[in-house]
């Protein structure tokens, strides 16, 4: 319970986990691999602000709003999603 919030990348700190976030963040850009991103409202981790990171960053991405949803957002509209991802 300790140790996730000291991994969090902050201001560059620690230095291992913001240069793996960063180098990950470069690759989300210049991938070619379809991606989709499930989103809900107001959100748990991903917010407004996070979704339009992702929008502007990710190449090949395919931003899904589900409505409402929290954290488990897959809980939240499972059949929603199933459709979209068979889609």
């Amino acid at each position: 319970m300790r140790r996730w919030p000291c991994e969090i990348p902050i201001d560059g700190s620690p230095k291992d986990v913001h240069d793996a976030v960063s180098a990950y963040s470069r690759w989300l850009g210049q991938s070619d691999i379809p991606m989709i991103l499930f989103y809900g409202h107001p959100g748990g981790l991903i917010r407004e602000d996070g979704v339009a990171w992702c929008r502007n960053t990710i190449a090949n991405l395919e931003a899904v709003d589900i409505g409402a949803g929290i954290h488990f957002v897959q809980e939240d509209n499972p059949h929603f999603i199933g459709k979209e991802l068979s889609r």
